[in-house]
């Protein structure tokens, strides 16, 4: 549980009195199930994200996952005004990391770049020759990708 921002509780049981008090910049990655995830701090715009961790290796890979508001406006005649709405539509984003410097990319959705940005944390010629082998590199494929590579001596 999330203390305003702050840190986490860690109960033993449902009715646990004095549960452990955490503060959020001393976590580096947590577990749920299968799942792990590094928190992100002043990253992309946010204090704090939660990446869960797709392959680690030569390179690492994290998938974030995030709400990005939308504007809708809806114009109306007659007597009443248009009104405009705002909802949020979320959105996964893959992450790629250095583990020796520590310098992370966010690849972006558009065709063209993805190899672009895998050539900054791959061999160009890998990158090139997954791509003569397997197919046009697709945002999906990234961690098919990285895996592959982070799997080579």
């Amino acid at each position: 549980m999330l203390l305003e921002g702050r840190g986490y509780e860690v109960w033993k049981t449902k009715t646990d009195k004095n549960p452990r008090k955490i503060p959020a910049y001393a976590i580096k990655e947590y577990v749920i199930k299968e799942d792990t995830f590094k928190i992100l701090f002043d990253f992309m715009g946010f204090s704090m994200i939660d990446a869960k961790i797709i392959a680690r290796g030569k390179v690492n890979l994290y998938s974030i996952e995030y709400l990005e508001p939308s504007y809708g406006v809806y114009v109306t005649t007659g007597p009443a005004p248009g009104t405009s709405t705002l909802s949020s539509k979320p959105v996964i984003d893959f992450v790629l990391e250095d583990p020796q410097s520590g310098v992370m990319l966010v690849i972006p959705k558009n065709k063209r770049k993805i190899e672009e940005s895998l050539a900054e944390f791959l061999p160009l010629r890998y990158v090139t020759r997954y791509g003569e082998v397997k197919g046009k590199i697709k945002y999906k494929s990234i961690p098919d990708v990285v895996k592959l590579y982070n799997s080579k001596n």
